[in-house]
């Protein structure tokens, strides 16, 4: 029975490392899209 906790307690571990990453990974990839649009306009301004 004990084997099956740990198990668990695994399993549950790994999953909220996985989810920390991709919540990372969204978090600097709307970052990147910010950063993106603004030198987008940027570029738009100096070409007026």
């Amino acid at each position: 029975m004990i084997d099956q906790t740990f198990l668990f307690y695994g399993y549950t571990a790994a999953w909220l490392i996985v989810l920390a990453f991709v919540l990372l990974l969204v978090r600097r990839g709307q970052r990147i899209d910010r950063e993106l649009s603004r030198l987008k306009a940027l570029v738009e301004d100096k070409e007026k």
